[in-house]
C-alpha cells in the first residue's frame, strides 16, 4: 500500500475522500471536548502537508451522517 509521502503531488490536483461522518448536532464551540473533532484534526493535518508539498488544487470529499 502506498503512503501518502510516497505520493508525488507537487502541481497535482489532489482528491481527498474524508470520513467526516460527525454528528453535526452533537458539536460543540469547545471541540476538544469532543472526539469527533480527531477527525477534523487529522484531515487538516493531510490537507497542511499536501499544501506545503505544492498540491496546485486540494478537493476534500465528504459526508455528514447516514442518508435518511
Amino acid at each position: 500500500m502506498q503512503l501518502l509521502t510516497d505520493l508525488d503531488v507537487s502541481q497535482k490536483r489532489v482528491f481527498v475522500r474524508a470520513d467526516l461522518d460527525v454528528p453535526v448536532g452533537e458539536f460543540t464551540v469547545k471541540s476538544s471536548q469532543y472526539s469527533g473533532a480527531t477527525r477534523l484534526t487529522n484531515l487538516k493535518n493531510t490537507v497542511d502537508y499536501l499544501y506545503k508539498q505544492g498540491a496546485s488544487k486540494i478537493i476534500i470529499a465528504g459526508h455528514i451522517d447516514r442518508p435518511e
